[in-house]
């Protein structure tokens, strides 16, 4: 489950960051 969570943390970091960057 921890891997799970993981996985959700950093795809909606990834999400945020990203239209940031572009």
């Amino acid at each position: 489950m921890v891997v799970a969570v993981t996985a959700y943390g950093m795809a909606t970091f990834e999400a945020r960051c990203f239209p940031l960057k572009v």
